[in-house]
């Protein structure tokens, strides 16, 4: 039996426990005493088992109670992260904890059962443990005593093999006795064709250091001081480890533990409003540990996306959807908290797609701006010029789109990430096809009357990008990102803004606008391989208005759009009929969905000059529905009645 301290899954039980204390003791006095205490004792125990099954002769019992310490440390882990008693970080850091006593835990436990199995299987030795097992365990002993860093930790080693030339000799020799002269001392170096060490001893030589020419640097750590006229040859076999490939390997373990707290951070962004969703839910029955799988197939450049699901949505417009599992959609966001940094600092302010305080309402606000600015708050003429690409995320070529990533983050200096695993991810996601993996949500008949220039279906080879994921969003800003440049600072049109492909310009001078359409046209068609939409161009006296993002700009007012007016009579429509046959929202979760999507159409009208329709909206309601809601005074919210 193994000394109890000297078990790494001691020691790895020890250091979570030594978490739970110190992190705990942060806690507010409400979960201080009561949570924290609870996390403390489990700590505790989880240490206890862990000695009772190392003394035991039968270890599943103490096993079985060790793994149950556990699942109750991470439970109320999770639970003290959702109080916000534990940051990120700290939550994260157990958690790693927590998989490292884990996957110890069942290594145990598997040997315990080979072992259990052996004993009772005929030609077992009548009980005993075989001798290699015997020789594994000795050797994992030995190495427990020995100071060296290098040593190995894990508790067995692998079977034994014969050394050959060119190869390290085995741990053990083939009379089972231990070889003495592969447990490496501190210092020294080891010949690698017949494993012989030299430098051995007290002298505290050791290679360390980039070779020079075909020499290599030989350090005294007694004296502190290096040799750099060392004639000892890099071709006379020894194993030399360069400080350079160290550092290179101290740097990557920073960097994956950086990308562990992020792929941490991105799961709270992906489930964040989305936390009731089935898909969220069920990533979320032991999400820790799916979390941990896909950061090890991320650094091992083994992740594969997924099956998406596509589906047709019908308002405001009919569309084709294919959304990502839910898995791919945390790669997705982990992409996105990565780049996006970099790329907004090269967007235009008028770009106003998928970016912190932009959105549609920023949008129709400052072309409202640009037609006072451009008419002189309507005293001079001007006009406005409204353009559409031709099933632009269809069209989007996939190689030019990659080179324009891929251009821009080999430019970064001092990245704070990985630069090549960030782009290993883009590459997975960009060259993904998911028309070759979804499953259909509804039926066929759901595309009659969707163009082909709106299906990935039907894109040309190399091209198109699924609508619905957080990813092709961006990818559409940073696709067009040299077009707002081009208009902007070469094209001379100072009012011009874009909201992924619709682009709004206003200029006083007619002929200079009709210009820019045909430069625009141009480009298009030859850097990025796309085409204006021949019937959504839009070219009209500022006093005519103009529709952009589902409302109307005109002088001194904003209406909004009639296809927003239009389903929101439909929507109101439909829930009169459902509270007129269930005579009322009978329950509390109709209620709060009929106030989720009458507060939607609300919140976005609120901005424009909608009282009367709001009015007229609420009092269209039946008394079915009045008995369980209320408006408020100006008809910009709707609530449950008290």
């Amino acid at each position: 039996m193994a000394l109890y301290y000297n078990l790494p899954i001691y020691k790895a039980s020890y250091k979570l426990m030594t978490m739970l204390f110190g992190y705990s003791s942060g806690f507010s006095r409400e979960y201080k005493y009561t949570v924290g205490q609870d996390m403390k004792n489990e700590g505790l125990s989880l240490i206890k088992n862990i000695y009772r099954a190392n003394k035991a002769a039968d270890k599943i019992a103490a096993l079985g109670q060790a793994r149950e310490d556990l699942e109750m440390i991470r439970l109320l882990t999770r639970l003290m992260q959702d109080f916000g008693q534990l940051s990120l970080k700290k939550f994260v850091e157990i958690n790693q904890a927590i998989e490292e006593v884990s996957k110890q835990l069942a290594s145990w436990e598997k040997y315990n059962k080979a072992r259990l199995s052996l004993q009772t299987e005929p030609g077992s030795c009548n009980g005993k443990v075989p001798p290699e097992l015997s020789v594994a365990r000795a050797q994992a002993s030995e190495r427990s005593k020995s100071n060296n860093p290098l040593a190995a930790s894990e508790e067995f080693c692998p079977p034994p093999h014969k050394a050959t030339e060119g190869h390290i000799a085995p741990l053990h020799q083939n009379n089972g006795a231990i070889n003495s002269e592969v447990i490496i001392p501190l210092a020294g170096n080891r010949n690698r064709i017949d494993a012989a060490l030299n430098n051995r001893g007290s002298n505290g030589n050791y290679w360390s250091s980039s070779p020079s020419g075909t020499n290599a640097s030989n350090l005294n750590f007694n004296s502190g001081g290096v040799n750099p006229a060392n004639t000892n040859n890099r071709a006379n076999g020894f194993s030399v480890r360069c400080v350079k490939d160290l550092q290179k390997e101290i740097a990557k373990k920073r960097d994956n533990q950086q990308l562990l707290l992020d792929l941490f951070r991105a799961y709270f962004d992906t489930r964040k409003n989305k936390r009731t969703t089935a898909n969220a839910l069920a990533f979320e029955a032991g999400y820790e540990e799916k979390l941990f799988n896909l950061y090890e197939e991320i650094i091992n450049r083994e992740y594969k996306i997924g099956q998406s699901i596509c589906f047709i949505v019908d308002k405001p417009v009919k569309r084709e959807i294919f959304a990502a599992d839910f898995r791919d959609r945390i790669v997705h966001h982990l992409i996105f908290n990565y780049i996006n940094p970099i790329f907004e600092k090269h967007f235009i302010k008028d770009s106003y797609s998928c970016r912190i305080d932009k959105g549609t309402s920023q949008g129709i606000k400052r072309v409202d701006h640009f037609i006072r600015s451009a008419s002189e708050n309507y005293q001079k003429d001007c006009w406005i010029l409204k353009l559409d690409i031709k099933g632009y995320f269809m069209a989007i070529d996939r190689d030019i789109l990659y080179k324009k990533i891929e251009l821009k983050l080999r430019a970064v200096k001092n990245a704070e990430f990985d630069i090549d695993l960030v782009l290993y991810l883009v590459r997975e996601v960009v060259f993904h096809m998911p028309t070759k993996n979804f499953h259909m949500k509804g039926k066929r008949g759901d595309w009659i009357g969707l163009p082909k220039s709106k299906s990935l279906f039907f894109a040309e080879i190399g091209k198109g990008f699924p609508i619905g994921n957080l990813t092709s969003q961006l990818f559409g800003n940073i696709y067009l990102d040299e077009l707002d440049h081009l208009v902007r600072e070469k094209f001379g049109v100072k009012h011009y803004g874009r909201y992924v492909d619709d682009m709004v310009f206003v200029h006083s001078d007619k002929k200079f606008l009709k210009g820019v359409v045909l430069k625009i046209k141009d480009y298009l068609q030859k850097e990025l391989g796309l085409a204006l939409h021949p019937k959504k161009i839009y070219l009209q006296h500022f006093k005519k208005g103009v529709c952009f993002l589902g409302a109307f700009v005109k002088p001194y007012r904003i209406y909004i759009g009639k296809p927003t007016k239009k389903n929101f009579y439909a929507k109101a429509g439909e829930w009169n009929r459902i509270a007129k046959r269930k005579q009322g929202l009978n329950s509390e979760e109709e209620a709060a969905k009929f106030i989720s999507c009458v507060n939607s159409y609300l919140g976005l009208m609120k901005h424009y000059d909608t009282f009367n329709l709001r009015k007229k909206m609420a009092q269209n309601f039946n008394g079915e529905i009045l008995k369980n809601i209320v408006f408020s005074e100006n008809f910009e919210k709707a609530a449950a009645v008290a």
